[in-house]
């Protein structure tokens, strides 16, 4: 989904506050209905029994093969997204993932994990409107990005929800066009990557909130899982808090990461030069660090600190 422009400070105030941003990380893609499984669960006032949605069928999910058994997971981390919405007008819901296996199709995480809401009927929300406030970010393809690319794009989604075509004004508060309050919901083993490395990274300082569901494995596999985590998850992300050292920088290619299409179908919206060249001189990071310490903070301020 991408406005044609961005909305003003004052259009903003005219309507319900939209303040609060949901993120919901992806780790696949959902390919939709496959031969497998076409049915639909019945209705709520039915007393059928239990009919299997093709999501809840791994088959047609794209995932690794370390990733087997997780698809339900995924599901859960979509319905906490759907249900902290559901909870607060004053918020909207990211689904945030980009296509990250082009070799093999160019769908994207985000878009499936919408259409995952949408076919289990928004996990029996009673408001009608709920999926005017899910956007998808179509972007990101790591955890770092998942959070960066949903923080952009929210004055644009904001203006998209609202219908305004305005031009985009932060000459007297930048930061009031971004969100005051993050809700993320990932597994709960990357709460500390999120917590203590991406948002200090990112200049996040406010009000944030982690949802963490793991998937339902045993604790010794959970605890191999943890302890990887710490060492390639969270360990390589304090030694390169952007990901622009080679190692994540070269992942995150691999996944699809396009910085030129970002800026033009993404930060081109932003009718401000000034903002627009503000926050595309810290996406593109990876040129000036380098050779430099990687885990060297980012000291320009950026606009929504």
């Amino acid at each position: 989904m991408f406005p044609s422009e961005a909305p003003s400070e004052a259009n903003l105030k005219t309507e319900i506050s939209i303040k609060h941003l949901i993120v919901v990380c992806c780790h696949a893609i959902y390919l939709g209905s496959g031969s497998s499984s076409t049915s639909a669960k019945p209705a709520s006032n039915e007393s059928a029994a239990f009919v299997e949605l093709p999501s809840d069928n791994e088959a047609n999910w794209l995932i690794e093969p370390f990733q087997k058994g997780e698809t339900a997971t995924y599901i859960s981390h979509i319905k906490a997204g759907v249900e902290a919405l559901a909870a607060d007008e004053h918020a909207i819901l990211v689904f945030s993932g980009g296509a990250t296996k082009p070799q093999l199709t160019d769908k994207t995480e985000g878009d499936g994990y919408l259409n995952v809401a949408l076919e289990q009927q928004l996990f029996g929300s009673k408001d009608p409107a709920l999926s005017q406030r899910m956007f998808v970010d179509r972007f990101a393809t790591d955890s770092y990005q998942n959070i960066l690319c949903s923080l952009i794009q929210f004055p644009l989604f904001v203006q998209e929800l609202q219908g305004h075509a305005c031009s985009l004004s932060t000459k007297e508060s930048p930061q009031a066009i971004f969100p005051n309050k993050l809700i993320i919901v990932s597994h709960e083993f990357k709460r500390a990557r999120f917590l203590d490395l991406h948002a200090p990274a990112l200049q996040w300082f406010g009000e944030t909130k982690f949802i963490g569901i793991n998937p339902p494995f045993d604790s010794v596999k959970m605890a191999e899982i943890e302890e990887g985590d710490r060492l390639r998850g969270f360990g390589a992300w304090k030694k390169d808090i952007y990901g622009v050292g080679p190692a994540l920088a070269d992942k995150r290619l691999a996944r699809g990461w396009n910085e030129d299409l970002f800026r033009a179908r993404v930060l081109a919206k932003f009718s401000d030069e000034s903002l627009r060249n503000r926050i595309f001189h810290f996406v593109a990071l990876r040129q000036r660090y380098h050779g430099q310490d990687l885990s060297k903070s980012y000291e320009e301020k950026l606009p929504w600190s």
